[in-house]
């Protein structure tokens, strides 16, 4: 399965370059998934306005004070919008039908850097949740703004960070992602756009260039 994840930064005047990216790929993308999908000014989005030809559109937070999630999902794959039962400002799943009659259980997640410590403690009870439960494969996407971790020896600081680490620990879950993902300026370089799962099924992670003028790289 082919899998692509970007923090846009305000996908409208992306959708243009986007499509066109996807109409040169071969093969073409079975999902894409996008966070920070609307302006910083945050008004609202019709998603009619975002359709990516030959994609159903699964979204979360279009018409409310987020940046909004998206999910493009392709028309011959069978997908549905589940709800995990614990309310994270920025989280969306989406169930589909993979080989041997499995199910994959994608989940996009976007942390802002003033993310509060409640919804801090709601995602990760939402990782313990969708790590401990016996159903398929499980994959997160996500851009979690955790500087402070150095993933290649799983250390951190910061509280949020540390129990972060903990959490995917305990359920045996992988972060994949090792090179950074953002950069700005004369800013150094960080990972905080991330790709996590059990077991080892990432094949390959492409670090492609960002979209129009964002400063994330496309995954």
């Amino acid at each position: 399965m082919f899998v692509i994840y970007s923090n846009v930064d305000s996908l409208p005047n992306k959708i243009h370059e986007i499509s066109q990216r996807i109409h040169l790929m071969n093969p073409k993308p079975h999902i894409i998934s996008l966070t920070e999908v609307k302006h910083k000014n945050k008004w609202d989005i019709d998603s009619a306005e975002l359709i990516i030809d030959g994609n159903n559109i699964y979204d979360n937070n279009l018409d409310e004070s987020h940046r909004g999630i998206i999910n493009y999902v392709r028309k011959d794959l069978m997908c549905k919008q589940i709800t995990m039962g614990i309310s994270c400002d920025e989280c969306i799943t989406i169930e589909l039908q993979v080989n041997n009659n499995c199910k994959l259980y994608l989940a996009t997640i976007y942390r802002s850097p003033n993310s509060s410590v409640e919804n801090d403690k709601a995602i990760l009870e939402f990782i313990d949740l969708l790590g401990s439960s016996n159903i398929g494969y499980k994959l997160l996407l996500g851009d979690f703004n955790c500087p402070n971790i150095k993933w290649d020896t799983w250390e951190a600081s910061g509280s949020f960070e540390l129990s972060f680490l903990d959490t995917l620990r305990k359920n045996f879950l992988t972060q994949h992602v090792d090179k950074p993902t953002r950069a700005r300026g004369t800013d150094t370089p960080q990972i905080l756009d991330l790709i996590i799962s059990e077991d080892h099924f990432i094949d390959n992670i492409i670090y492609d260039s960002p979209l129009g003028k964002t400063d994330h790289c496309v995954l």
